[in-house]
């Protein structure tokens, strides 16, 4: 790992909840490792001289998102993710799946099936995701692809933002209740109400826990925000192990963002992160420095330099640990 990730895992004790696990993609165990990957990736960007002016999470990337904006510490952060990821795996079975269709669409589509099935997440204009009862999930497929939508089911086994998380509430609950929530030091758009947050409670995350996401409307509120108070963000960084928001957001902005992830859902080599920072030193976002190749030989990228400062016009998007973005090929 590169030695700033390593110090900040070992100055968090994030470890264990990174490489501690015998199977990483359980959602127990996924949870705790995705929140420690992003701290990690962040305290490392601020290394090199890249400090986020705001955030925006994703569902559970909301608390590494919390973190960066001053809301919540590490230590708190990550017992929360662990409880939160505990308490999912214990709920009644469910499922998910991803539909490369407009929300409006897909809820007409939803108005027809019965059982416990709801819009789960809506990721960008013509991706959403539903998750609920196993059977009304099925049965959500079967219509949407006689709606002639195109539907990707989720390799996952509890049905995220559903009803179905109401029986993961008092776990969550007990655990939230012994955190200090501070007021948040920089923009904080929440993917649950879309707006923008200076102070939560528990019961914020205990309804966040259920509530659909709205990545769609948190980003364009974020922009809508910030175009009025003059600052304006136009430069996203993804802190995560795929590309999943990254295409998201450009899906959802355009070409008004410049849109970069740390990421690749098809290259778990050093690569994506060369050519993050690649992309990042062009900005002159970060100092330039060697690259890595694969025939062992170094490459300077020549880019303007910054000294370390606060980024106001970037802002960081923390990817979900569940399959909801993970598993499915993204829009864009």
């Amino acid at each position: 790992a590169e030695p700033g990730y390593r110090a900040a895992v070992d100055r968090h004790g994030l470890g264990e909840a990174l490489w501690g696990a015998a199977d990483v993609h359980a959602i127990e165990a996924a949870q705790p490792a995705v929140f420690a990957h992003g701290i990690a990736l962040a305290e490392w960007l601020d290394g090199l001289g890249l400090r986020p002016g705001g955030v925006v999470g994703h569902s559970a990337g909301e608390l590494v998102a919390a973190c960066l904006a001053g809301v919540l510490s590490v230590a708190d952060g990550l017992e929360l993710a662990r409880v939160r990821g505990r308490a999912m795996a214990a709920t009644e079975p469910g499922r998910m799946a991803a539909v490369f269709a407009a929300r409006a669409e897909v809820e007409a589509v939803l108005a027809g099936v019965s059982g416990v099935i709801g819009v789960a997440a809506s990721n960008a204009p013509e991706q959403t995701v539903v998750s609920g009862e196993g059977a009304a999930v099925r049965a959500a497929v079967v219509a949407c692809e006689a709606a002639g939508l195109a539907v990707t089911e989720l390799a996952v086994g509890c049905g995220a933002h559903s009803e179905l998380m109401a029986a993961a509430a008092p776990a969550l609950a007990e655990a939230l209740a012994a955190v200090d929530f501070e007021e948040a030091v920089i923009p904080w758009v929440s993917s649950a109400s879309a707006a923008r947050l200076a102070r939560v409670d528990s019961a914020y995350w205990l309804e966040q826990l259920r509530a659909p996401v709205d990545f769609v409307g948190a980003l364009r509120a974020t922009a809508a925000l910030e175009r009025e108070e003059g600052a304006g963000f136009r430069t996203f960084v993804e802190l995560g192990g795929t590309a999943g928001l990254s295409a998201c957001a450009s899906a959802t902005l355009g070409d008004d963002v410049v849109v970069v992830g740390l990421g690749d859902t098809d290259d778990v080599s050093m690569a994506p992160v060369d050519a993050a920072l690649v992309r990042l030193a062009e900005l002159g976002l970060v100092a330039p420095r060697p690259a890595r190749r694969t025939d062992g030989r170094r490459l300077w990228i020549d880019a303007p330099a910054r000294p370390r400062q606060e980024v106001q016009d970037g802002i960081s998007l923390r990817l979900e640990s569940e399959p909801a973005i993970r598993d499915h090929v993204t829009a864009g």
